[in-house]
This record gives C-alpha cells, structure tokens and sequence, in this order.
C-alpha cells in the first residue's frame, strides 16, 4: 500500500489522468487501469512503479477529488465572507460542484473502492465533515455544543447528499410539479431545484440545532 501522496511527477500525472477519466465517464464506472494506462502512452505494468495496485492509484485519485471539492467550496466562502451568508454559501457550493462535476461527485460519495484509505486520504476524508460542522455551528448557533453540531451536520449532510445525487441522477421530482429538474434542461428549474435545496438545509440545520 502507498504510504503518502505520491509526490513523483509522473504519479500525479496518472492520479489526474484517472481523475479526468472518471469525470468523462460520470464516475468509476469502466475505468480500469489498462485504460488508464492507455491514455497516459505507457504499459499498464509500468503503472506499478509508482503504485502498489490499481486501487493504490484509486485511492490517491479519491484524494485527488476531495482536495477539488474543498478547494472549490473554500474559494466561494472567501469570496463571501459575510457570516450570515457563509453556511448558504458553503451549502450551495456543493450543489455547484456537483452539477459541475457530476461523475467526480458519484466518485467521491457513492463508488466503492477496495481495502482501506492509506492515512493521508483518511485525514482528508475527515477534513470534509470537520469542515461542514465547523460551518454550520459558527454560522447558525455559535453556543451550540459541538455534540450537537455533530449530529445536526450528520443529518443535514445525509439529506443533501441525497437531493444532490437525486438532482445530478434525474430523479429529483418536484411532487406536486412532477418534473425532474435535471433532466428538464431548462437552467431557471435548475437554479430554483438549487435554491430550495439550500433553503431546506438551513431550515433543517436550524431545527437540528435547536432541538
């Protein structure tokens, strides 16, 4: 198993040509490492020189993926800074990077990789909901315990992540329209399917907060 992030070159450039794969495919669906190798011009035995196994690589292209997603939402919470905003700014952030990266999203939340993550994509796999809980707390309830912002953010992220993966999979149904926003292609239902899904996460955070 590797230990660290690869720091060769030529690792970090499979790890990004897997992580541009999995973009074009809509996940990790059909990327195997004979394709990887493929279109990096180089046999796929050569591949091991730098790791260990195919899901070694998976791994560092996990990592890969979830410094994207937080880079992405960092960027748009500095751009916002106001504190009032910054939870609906975050929130919709995700939403943004989802729409924009369907197949590196389904990656990183719903594919399954083998074995366990090294250290380095463990401590990056924890950073997110670190990251969400500290935001929901400083934006919502400073005085909130950190127990309950825990909790609140376990719940408010399993029902975003659900609306989100029901949005970029086009089974996000308004019940009482019963249209699918995301397969509509009409942007304005799309911009609207986003709005109401970061008003209903604040208004759940909210009630988790003060329940």
């Amino acid at each position: 198993m590797t230990v660290g992030a690869p720091s060769n070159a030529t690792a970090r450039r499979l790890v990004e040509l897997t992580l541009a794969l999995i973009e074009r495919r809509g996940g990790l669906r059909d990327v195997n490492l004979r394709e990887v190798a493929r279109h990096a011009k180089c046999s796929h035995a050569n591949v091991y020189n730098y790791f260990d196994s195919f899901a070694d690589l998976l791994w560092a292209t996990l990592d890969l993926a979830i410094a994207r997603l937080i880079a992405h939402t960092e960027a748009a919470m500095r751009a916002r800074p106001r504190s009032r905003e910054v939870f609906r700014v975050f929130i919709e952030s995700q939403i943004d990077f989802a729409l924009e990266h369907p197949g590196i999203y389904r990656f990183i939340w719903l594919d399954t990789l083998s074995g366990v993550p090294p250290a380095y994509v463990a401590e990056r796999i924890r950073y997110t909901p670190i990251l969400f809980a500290t935001t929901l707390r400083e934006s919502l309830a400073p005085k909130a315990s950190v127990a309950a912002a825990t909790r609140a953010t376990r719940m408010v992220h399993g029902y975003l992540h659900g609306e989100i993966c029901k949005l970029i999979c086009a089974r996000a149904v308004d019940p009482l329209a019963g249209a699918s926003p995301s397969s509509s292609g009409d942007s304005r239902v799309i911009e609207q399917a986003r709005r109401t899904m970061s008003d209903d996460v604040r208004l759940l955070a909210t009630m988790m907060l003060s329940a």
